[in-house]
């Protein structure tokens, strides 16, 4: 009896000891794949079918940044997987929108709410050591980025140069009250509060398109207002167009007839017009070596969706990019218990593709 008692006793012994460990190694494994997606990675090489993550032309703002950019010694340094965000507190739309877009697709992110004074430093720390903490910066508003103060443009320019991170731009907050914009320093004009823009499509030969495919044309888009953009300057790229119809009524004056004294009304003359615009503009930093993609709406519209998915592996130098390869799976019961007539049959396997 007491053998047995010694007996059980070790083979409980044995039993929590290891489960312990299992438990120690569970936990293990659970952390390493949670805190994956925050180290810090080494860009080089870069994704190699994204002709425009090289910089064309040399028209750079100062020397040292154009000997910087095109040595491309940026691109070795490293960054952490993590979308910084600068928005306004009471942003919940926009919020709620990129949110989804970025969890859906398991990218981290960060928010950063702007104060009303823009003298004020609003941005976290930008490093971790000798590594960057954010592979891309979205602002939810042209008009915010613009607007920043000199401390805060220093801080944000100096991170994206050093570590070659681009930004995006949305125009949401600009596009209710029709206005036009004028930033003469970027070669850059914003014409807010377009809308009844239909006919969108793609630029085929756009660097950004990588997951969107140009070629369709999508006639009725969801009816918003719009930003659209003009620019008179070698380092943008237009990526999305739509186009404006309108309609003008040419109509000669009623003239009073004589006999009868009334109104005769002629019959009308309608003339159409069409204005093609550009919506989503991609800036590849040669102005001054940052590289920028303005968005004419928000991500409410499904197209913006991929392609914001797109900026954010263009503009981390596919840090954040997704994998082009797709799995189809195969639901192989009715190999063994589909009726007679799909049933899959020995031939239907030994067919080559």
């Amino acid at each position: 009896m007491r053998f047995f008692r010694l007996r059980t006793g070790s083979i409980l012994r044995r039993f929590i000891l290891g489960l312990f460990i299992l438990s120690v190694l569970s936990c293990w494994i659970l952390v390493y794949h949670v805190s994956s997606d925050f180290k810090s990675v080494k860009r080089s090489p870069v994704l190699t079918e994204e002709k425009c993550y090289h910089v064309r032309g040399s028209a750079y703002s100062d020397v040292a940044t154009q000997r910087f950019w095109e040595k491309g010694t940026n691109t070795t340094l490293k960054v952490e997987k993590r979308v910084l965000i600068v928005l306004r507190r009471t942003s919940i739309t926009f919020r709620s929108e990129i949110v989804g877009v970025l969890e859906a697709n398991r990218m981290a992110h960060q928010f950063v709410h702007l104060e009303v004074s823009v003298d004020k430093t609003v941005f976290p720390e930008m490093t971790n050591f000798d590594a960057g903490k954010f592979s891309v910066v979205v602002f939810e508003s042209v008009k915010f980025y613009f607007s920043l103060g000199r401390a805060n443009k220093k801080i944000l320019d100096d991170y994206c140069r050093k570590f070659a991170v681009g930004i995006i731009l949305f125009t949401g907050q600009e596009a209710y009250q029709p206005d036009t914009h004028v930033f003469e320093e970027f070669h850059l004009a914003i014409k807010t509060g377009v809308h009844y823009l239909q006919n969108v499509e793609l630029n085929p030969s756009a660097c950004l398109l990588r997951l969107t495919k140009a070629g369709g044309t999508i006639e009725k888009p969801p009816n918003l207002k719009w930003s659209v953009f003009v620019t008179n300057h070698s380092s943008y790229e237009a990526v999305e167009f739509a186009t404006q119809e309108v309609e003008i009524s040419t109509e000669p004056p009623n003239e009073q007839s004589p006999d009868e004294g009334i109104y005769e009304k002629s019959t009308s003359h309608e003339k159409r017009t069409s204005t093609r615009y550009t919506t989503v503009l991609t800036d590849i930093g040669d102005l001054d070596g940052i590289k920028r993609v303005y968005f004419g709406s928000g991500v409410s519209f499904w197209l913006h969706k991929l392609l914001f998915i797109d900026a954010l592996a263009l503009l981390s130098r596919g840090v954040l990019a997704q994998s082009l390869e797709r799995r189809f799976v195969v639901d192989i019961d009715d190999i063994f218990v589909g009726r007679s007539g799909i049933r899959m049959t020995k031939q239907d396997v030994k067919v080559s593709p």
